[in-house]
């Protein structure tokens, strides 16, 4: 096996992250050596520091963060954390393991599961000389196991507390690279342990996937609303989807794990692997006290309820020395079962509420997108309606979301209730008038729902009415104690056209409070983000499809007015928490351009071809990647190693067009593996070499992107990869 110091010197740095953690862990500790309070820091450190929720200089590559909720509690018991993280930054040559354990203990009071990784990060944050970056325990014992069977690497035994494992890798990496600056190896512990696990090759990233979709995502978060663009077969929509998962994951309540949910995920007859994937089992019964399993011996087991929550929560399958009793074995394989298919689940996104994936086109209008109008058959006649459409309704689903979970939602609550209840209320009347009118006072009855009010008095010279905008104000009222339904007056300072019509309006009121019922709540729901993906965004007129929306972009949370009132209601609202992922073709010059009044309301990222690894997925063809490559841009070999260089523009491309918006993207040189398989798609790439590659890169001839000198390269393309 390599010596250390050999895989160190044959390592490329990641510089992207190396970067940002020079600039930012400076400032840590800076800061934290105040012990000053957490709104006193500069705003830019301390969200980097504590609140960013991906992609955090010190450690970027998802391994654990906190909750919105949990680092809201956090920092309102900032004054307990402050004095620890104090005397932290203030050693940076000794560490400080009694140090280290209180503050663990202290920030674990206020967060609703053992954030271990998270804390690791704050403090290996402040003390760059001592800890390495690896914040997850796994992933540092599995590096240390590797490196510990090294002849020149004298660790000594791994101990199982992260604290001292990390010092010691970390003088393990000042030792073997003869640095005379820790910081300039932060990265190195990371990228070794990869070297290790992938059969010892190297991967140089200075633009990857992965710092895309970090910066992509920080800028998402502060924007509100991005469009992702570039030529096609970049993996524009592919990359707004993971960006899609990672917001909705970060505000996604911790998942608790129960007797109920235990009972769903094992049905009898399921087979699943044990905790160390060697042997197989079965379920045989869920009892009342615990899941009957048969192992491949056909013995049976029956780990209880408890115990398989109790390694649930500890995740026992990852810890050495934690299996010890008998029923250990089988209640770790269920609990492990159960974590890796609620992961999976959890990352399903097109299957949340809380996602929307939409495609544009040249004929979709405000009325589709936003609100319209809708014919719906009432009986024997036509009712047109205006009502919420797409963003609308989301919109909404976002901003009801963000209102109940404020401290004191009462008035939301109470609103929300009436809308939907009224609706109800609303069919059920006019079900019942379909055969029978209803009666409010002597002969006077409603004989009609109309699409704004109930009709009633038909036998009068002019049928009167119930208003719906005024009956929804004075439930409002009825729930807020300021309308008692036994009265016989309606005050006019809440409904003039009740007040003088209250008989009627009352006796409707109080058959509406025998048939609904209150009842508040007092927990506030978690917060939650919305996600919607718009493919094609440009295929649109887009200022004419968002009309007045265009200004609530900008100013998230303000009411704007639309041309349609739905519910009594003529505004409009885009709230924080909503989340808008554009993606642009950039090839695509057969539909209009976005106007500067729209650009300057979403930021544009460029998303550009780039050359793919081999995987367990799929076979990347580079070969044919640089030879369709050469036809747009000139450097490709020096482009692709460091991705901070201009293109430079081929002879075959025409000057009125840019290569990074016509150069072909990396997933028209795919074929795909099918898992479990292994069967390729297409089974012959030629195939697609013959009927997709080829053809738009002769219909950019005929377009005049590409000029007539690109014909013999095409042809020689296609002659050396013809099926």
């Amino acid at each position: 096996m390599e010596s250390l110091k050999k895989i160190i010197n044959n390592i490329q740095v990641w510089d992207g992250w190396l970067n940002s953690y020079k600039k930012f862990v400076p400032m840590f500790i800076k800061e934290a050596s105040t012990g000053q309070a957490w709104d006193k820091w500069d705003k830019e450190a301390f969200f980097e520091y504590f609140e960013k929720s991906n992609g955090q200089c010190v450690s970027s590559l998802k391994q654990g963060y906190f909750t919105k909720s949990e680092r809201d509690e956090i920092k309102k018991n900032w004054d307990t954390i402050a004095p620890h993280i104090e005397r932290i930054a203030k050693s940076q040559d000794v560490p400080l393991f009694v140090e280290y354990e209180l503050l663990k203990k202290e920030i674990r009071k206020y967060t609703n599961q053992d954030r271990r990784a998270a804390t690791y990060r704050m403090i290996a944050g402040l003390q760059p000389n001592l800890l390495c970056t690896i914040v997850k325990e796994e992933d540092l014992r599995n590096l240390y196991h590797s490196l510990i069977k090294e002849d020149d690497n004298k660790l000594p035994r791994y101990q199982y507390n992260w604290f001292k494992d990390s010092v010691e890798i970390c003088n393990l990496f000042k030792t073997s690279s003869g640095s005379a600056n820790p910081i300039d190896l932060i990265t190195l512990p990371w990228q070794v342990k990869e070297y290790l696990e992938n059969e010892h090759e190297i991967k140089a990233i200075p633009a990857s996937k992965s710092m895309i979709l970090k910066e992509t995502l920080n800028l998402l978060k502060y924007k509100k609303q991005i469009i992702l663009q570039g030529p096609p077969g970049t993996g524009k929509t592919r990359l707004a989807k993971m960006i899609a998962q990672d917001i909705l994951l970060d505000e996604m309540p911790p998942f608790t794990l129960t007797k109920e949910i235990i009972k769903n995920y094992m049905v009898p007859g399921l087979k699943f692997p044990s905790a160390k994937d060697r042997i197989e089992y079965e379920v045989e019964k869920v009892g009342s006290s615990g899941i009957s399993i048969i192992a491949s011996s056909k013995n049976s087991y029956v780990p209880l309820y408890n115990e398989i929550i109790t390694a649930y929560n500890d995740q026992v399958w990852d810890k050495e020395g934690a299996i010890t009793k008998g029923n250990d074995s089988y209640s770790a394989a269920i609990a492990k079962y159960i974590y890796i298919k609620q992961q999976e689940d959890r990352t399903k996104i097109e299957d949340s509420p809380q996602f929307r994936l939409i495609q544009f086109h040249p004929s979709y209008t405000y009325e589709d997108f936003v609100r319209g109008i809708v014919a719906e058959t009432k009986g024997e006649r036509i009712e047109y309606k205006n009502v919420n459409k797409i963003l609308g309704k989301f919109a909404d689903e976002a901003f009801n979301n963000l209102e109940l979970s404020k401290t004191d939602n009462s008035k939301v609550q109470k609103s929300l209730w009436v809308d939907s209840n009224f609706e109800d209320f609303k069919e059920e009347i006019r079900i019942h008038v379909e055969n029978q009118p209803i009666t409010l006072s002597n002969n006077i009855t409603v004989f009609d729902v109309e699409p704004n009010c109930f009709r009633y008095a038909k036998d009068w010279s002019v049928p009167s009415r119930i208003n719906f905008k005024d009956f929804k104000i004075l439930l409002a009222a009825v729930l807020n104690g300021t309308l008692q339904i036994d009265d016989n007056r309606i005050p006019k300072e809440l409904s003039v056209h009740a007040h003088y019509r209250f008989t009627y309006y009352l006796a409707l009121l109080r058959l509406f409070f025998e048939k609904h019922n209150f009842n508040q709540t007092q927990d506030k729901q978690p917060l939650k983000n919305y996600v919607l993906i718009i493919d094609e965004i440009n295929r649109a007129n887009l200022s004419s499809v968002l009309g007045e929306l265009i200004y609530a972009l900008e100013y998230r949370g303000d009411k704007v007015e639309s041309m349609y009132e739905v519910e009594n209601e003529n505004s409009l609202v885009l709230p924080s928490n909503l989340y808008i992922i554009g993606t642009m073709n950039t090839a695509d010059r057969s539909v209009g351009h976005i106007d500067y009044a729209v650009r300057r309301r979403f930021a544009f990222v460029d998303i550009l071809p780039e050359k793919l690894e081999d995987t367990d997925e799929m076979i990347f063809f580079p070969d044919l990647f640089k030879q369709v490559a050469e036809l747009f841009i000139k450097n490709h070999d020096e482009y692709l190693g460091d991705k901070s260089l201009p293109l430079i523009r081929a002879d075959y491309l025409s000057p009125e067009f840019e290569a990074k918006d016509v150069w072909l993207g990396h997933s028209y040189f795919i074929q795909k593996k099918v898992k479990g398989t292994g069967e390729l798609v297409p089974k012959d790439f030629g195939i697609r070499v013959k009927y997709e590659i080829i053809p738009i890169l002769r219909e950019y001839v005929k377009d005049g992107v590409l000029n007539e000198k690109a014909i013999a390269k095409i042809d020689e393309i296609e002659k050396a990869h013809s099926v």
